[in-house]
């Protein structure tokens, strides 16, 4: 039985074990610590399925070798539509002409993100923009048991590793391309909540939540928050969840040891944001883009919607963590949010000086905007506050 072997800190959350229960018996529900895992909802027969396709029991092989792309869409609405080039939106539409894909949603009140399966194109325009929370994918899994494909399967490498196996086992049949992305962690839904009750006191009903926009430049992003009560926009760099994502708090026990960092990959296609300095000047949005095999790269170059630009491999770092450091007070900071403390208030106690000057930065930048003339004083502002 897989519980009785992989302890909630080592377990990726992929919900594999899940879909290939012979029983039905297993689902995969939200821990105490805000974490997707495995539950036991009825008798186990012991007939090992759940062991067979867990990637942290039995890890599918993983590639270390690609080819690596710059890369965007060449229509404007798609790439200013999406997290970065579109290179998945692109790929997306094309395929969903031929089979269904998957992708993540949104439950109606933001509580959860979840996988879907459609061949509606429409439905494919959902899956775009960051979603900064793990999803459940089981529901897709099982839909893509009982239908017959091609599939597109796009989620974290570790959800791809679990569906390698589920394919490897015979549980999942067909034919499939499937896609992961350059990830830097899963954080807790405690995180998630507290972020949905902070954003519910500024626009009350929350009606749409996008975590990455495009507003004047790609580097720059801002979260955008519509509500029945008003409109929440925020630079990342004021944005609470933002603040506390990007900088490893409240990740997944498991994500600080990834092993699928880099060019580590048990996926086709691995896309993520293209950072550094060749595309620094880009403001609409530019795709890090790794083919791990012929049929990944077969996809990406046949699709004329696509500039790709080929790229060293040796460039991947300077564009993507290798490695993710956990935050000495991280262990401190976790056990205020378990306890309810809101994001503010944890912010405030263990972030002082940041909040001082996220402080002195919002007077000086208001004194700024209103005198459109000191255009030194607001690069100096700027260059402050990223220092």
């Amino acid at each position: 039985m897989v519980l009785e072997k992989v302890t909630q800190d080592a377990c990726f959350g992929c919900g594999a074990c899940v879909v290939a229960c012979s029983q039905g018996v297993l689902s995969l529900k939200i821990n105490e610590d805000g974490f997707l895992f495995p539950e036991l909802l009825g008798e186990c027969t012991a007939c090992g399925l759940c062991e067979s396709v867990c990637p942290v029991l039995h890890p599918p092989r993983v590639e270390t070798k690609a080819e690596v792309f710059a890369g965007f869409s060449f229509s404007k609405n798609l790439r200013v539509w999406s997290s970065s080039g579109g290179v998945f939106l692109s790929i997306g539409l094309n395929f969903v002409l031929k089979g269904k894909v998957s992708g993540v949603v949104f439950d109606n009140d933001f509580y959860q993100a979840r996988h879907v399966l459609t061949s509606d194109p429409r439905e494919v325009l959902q899956f775009s923009g960051s979603k900064y929370v793990q999803s459940n994918s089981t529901s897709a899994l099982r839909a893509m048991k009982n239908s017959k494909g091609p599939f597109l399967f796009s989620g974290t490498p570790c959800q791809i590793a679990g569906i390698q196996n589920l394919i490897a086992q015979g549980i999942l049949q067909g034919d499939f391309l499937l896609v992961d992305l350059f990830c830097h962690g899963v954080p807790s839904y405690l995180l998630w909540w507290s972020y949905l009750d902070f954003l519910r006191q500024k626009v009350g009903r929350i009606l749409q939540i996008e975590q990455r926009v495009k507003l004047r430049d790609w580097h720059l992003f801002h979260c955008r928050v519509f509500g029945d009560r008003g409109v929440y926009l925020k630079s990342f760099l004021d944005d609470p969840f933002m603040f506390f994502y990007l900088r490893n708090y409240f990740l997944r026990n498991c994500c600080y040891q990834c092993p699928f960092r880099g060019l580590r990959s048990c996926a086709d296609l691995r896309l993520g944001h293209f950072w550094g300095v060749f595309f620094a000047q880009d403001r609409l949005g530019t795709s890090l883009v790794a083919a791990f095999t012929d049929k990944g790269l077969r996809w990406l170059i046949e699709d004329e919607d696509i500039f790709l630009q080929s790229m060293p491999a040796e460039i991947v770092p300077a564009s993507q963590a290798l490695h993710l450091s956990r935050p000495v007070n991280a262990e401190s900071a976790f056990l205020s949010l378990r306890h309810g403390t809101s994001i503010e208030d944890i912010f405030r106690k263990n972030f002082i000086w940041e909040w001082r000057k996220k402080k002195i930065r919002s007077v000086l930048f208001s004194f700024v905007e209103r005198n459109p003339r000191l255009k030194i004083i607001r690069k100096i502002v700027k260059y402050l506050w990223r220092g």
